[in-house]
């Protein structure tokens, strides 16, 4: 079995946000760092500022914005 892995950075305009682990379901599996929080979404800032799990606000808020495969 092949695992794909691939790394991408977050991007706010032309300010890098964080850098992430994606595998092939287009869900974000390890934050490998943050570039600067500030400029991150809302939810992703709260929850980094108030010590919670940011993967996993960061993989709702992407399949928010997802283009529907349908």
């Amino acid at each position: 079995m092949l695992v794909i892995s691939l790394k991408v950075i977050l991007m706010n305009q032309n300010k890098k946000v964080l850098l992430v682990e994606m595998d092939e379901n287009n869900t974000f599996k390890k934050i490998c760092e943050y570039y600067d929080i500030n400029y991150a979404p809302l939810h992703l800032y709260n929850a980094y500022k108030q010590n919670q799990d940011v993967l996993e606000y960061l993989n709702t808020w992407f399949k928010g914005r997802a283009i529907p495969t349908w």
